[in-house]
């Protein structure tokens, strides 16, 4: 692929996401339902898009997936870990699958990861993780979503070097509940 195919790419997969976000009607959800927002137990999954700066790559569109499992500790702060997968759109295509385990505290999620870059060689990578989770209500199925707003510095060490991957990307997750006390009820 060259550069003008993966801008093409990238163009299409963003109008697409953009498209299926404001076509889904997600509003902010108002009051939360009892005992707050931060649910005792529960997963979400969904796809992202990310920028990504890197100075052996260049600028890259990052497509990925994520699912991130969470448990309230205390009233506005809970533990999660997530399990996920980058495709960086690249002249040399690679996967990164990769774990993060963090804390959140309210809308703000704090954590510190580790992944692989596997293309031609394997690459360890670690991160940090800052987002901003905002929950979103559907307004037709009554489903709950949760829009993440994240940054993401990765420090890439292949073969006796180092550099750091600058990701600042959008995650867009289906939200499920485990814990029967925390089940927002309609009205």
């Amino acid at each position: 692929m060259n550069y003008l195919n993966h801008k093409k790419l990238s163009f299409l997969i963003v109008s697409l996401f953009t498209a299926f976000c404001f076509n889904s009607v997600a509003v902010p959800v108002g009051p939360p339902p009892q005992g707050g927002w931060n649910f005792k137990n529960g997963l979400t999954i969904g796809p992202g898009a990310a920028y990504m700066y890197d100075k052996h790559r260049g600028h890259l569109f990052v497509p990925s997936l994520d699912a991130t499992l969470f448990h309230k500790v205390k009233r506005h702060v809970s533990i999660w870990a997530s399990l996920g997968g980058k495709l960086p759109l690249s002249d040399n295509i690679f996967f990164v699958p990769y774990f993060e385990a963090g804390f959140n505290f309210m809308i703000f999620n704090l954590g510190a990861g580790y992944g692989l870059s596997i293309s031609d060689n394997v690459t360890n990578q670690t991160n940090l993780f800052l987002g901003l989770a905002l929950p979103l209500k559907h307004q037709n199925r009554f489903k709950m979503f949760v829009l993440e707003l994240y940054y993401r510095p990765v420090f890439n060490f292949p073969e006796n070097n180092f550099y750091v991957s600058n990701e600042v990307g959008l995650l867009f997750k289906w939200l499920f509940i485990f814990h029967k006390n925390s089940v927002y009820k309609k009205d």
